[in-house]
């Protein structure tokens, strides 16, 4: 074994073989793996609604920034940053805000994602239903990359739709246009009652639910770009977090073409203009939200009220699993961030593959050693 040859390839291999792990680490996700078997593309759109002014410059149409997650082929593709550019500077800039003694910014360049920047779109006769995802309000659709890659990865394009009310929306000519509360907190437009306040909230799930339907009625009409050919927009969801929850409620209730929706944890304000909603809902709420949902659920087609325990409003976002966001000690109280993900992805998949794809999931018939977290405080009678 002293041959300097054979030394010097296996000194070679074990090289190659540390290299190849130390790039992996560096590469690897801190959010949860997909558990579809579908690879995922990500990508970016800007889209102008030309019947709309824009409410941040009156002036001009209604600008809105769409990231479309779908099933993709990935061959020499690179997997997507977090929060790549100037939407990591916006972000790390509101979230230093409301977090002292952070020190130096870390290398958001450096979280990457289970999507894969720009891919091809998979090259398959098949379609796939299309959801529509509305971020809570301060956020954007990319805060949510770890639920929306594992629901795409079981064969489904997601929109995620940027909103006046978010973070920002960063253009590609540089432009960032900052966004801004759903409810005025002060000055001549702060409302003056609890009755104003609750109209500003209604209506700014309108105009959010306008944006989300702009974003369908836009992918429709690029009929031969590749996204649109996979598509199937004869089965098309809606969901959302927080404000985003209620405007994807508003969204079902005024677009005839989406069938299904779900509001993660969102607002249960409900305007009596709109009546009743007649489609299926699934309401996924926190352990900590105390709210009360039946003014939607009493009118839906099926309705599910779902519960995580050990978790808060946040619990479908992917901050807490980020490396920067770790508590010095875990909160035994709250389920694992990550464990909090997979709930959402897989309650949200399994709802949309019921309702969309009449693919009946048992886990949405009650409790179940799978997920011992959840509970359920409605579902249809008799279930599906």
């Amino acid at each position: 074994m002293n041959d300097p040859r054979i030394l010097f390839a296996i000194a070679s291999l074990v090289g190659a073989l540390a290299q190849d792990a130390g790039g992996q680490a560096a590469n690897r996700s801190p959010l949860p793996d997909p558990t579809g078997q579908h690879a995922v593309g990500r990508t970016t759109f800007e889209w102008i609604d030309a019947s709309r002014p824009d409410s941040t410059a009156p002036s001009r149409h209604r600008e809105v920034v769409v990231w479309a997650w779908y099933p993709a082929a990935v061959h020499g593709s690179a997997a997507a940053q977090w929060m790549p550019g100037k939407w990591g500077e916006v972000f790390w800039s509101e979230y230093s805000k409301g977090h002292g003694g952070l020190g130096a910014p870390p290398d958001l360049s450096a979280i990457r994602t289970h999507a894969y920047a720009d891919a091809p779109v998979e090259p398959s006769a098949q379609k796939y239903p299309l959801l529509l995802f509305a971020p809570g309000s301060g956020t954007t659709p990319l805060d949510y990359s770890g639920i929306i890659e594992d629901i795409v990865s079981h064969g489904y394009i997601v929109l995620g739709v940027e909103s006046e009310f978010g973070r920002a929306s960063v253009f590609a000519d540089g432009r960032v246009v900052p966004g801004h509360d759903p409810v005025p907190r002060g000055g001549p437009g702060a409302p003056r009652s609890t009755e104003q306040a609750i109209r500003a909230w209604e209506d700014a799930a309108r105009e959010f639910g306008k944006d989300l339907s702009f974003a369908l009625t836009h992918l429709t009409a690029l009929r031969d770009t590749p996204l649109s050919r996979l598509a199937d927009l004869t089965r098309v969801g809606v969901f959302g977090h927080s404000l985003g929850g209620a405007a994807a409620l508003q969204c079902a209730h005024d677009d005839a073409r989406v069938r299904a929706v779900v509001d993660i944890d969102g607002s249960p304000i409900w305007s009596a203009r709109n009546g009743r909603l007649q489609k299926p809902v699934m309401i996924l709420s926190a352990a900590s939200t105390s709210l009360d949902y039946d003014g939607v659920l009493s009118g839906a087609m099926s309705a599910y009220h779902v519960r995580v325990a050990g978790t808060v409003h946040s619990f479908p976002s992917d901050i807490r699993v980020m490396p920067f966001a770790q508590p010095s000690t875990p909160n035994a109280q709250l389920v694992a961030p990550s464990r909090g993900l997979v709930i959402t992805a897989t309650f949200v998949e399994a709802f949309f593959g019921n309702y969309l794809l009449d693919q009946h999931a048992g886990i949405l018939s009650g409790p179940s050693r799978e997920f011992p977290e959840v509970s359920f405080e409605k579902v249809p009678s008799p279930a599906r």
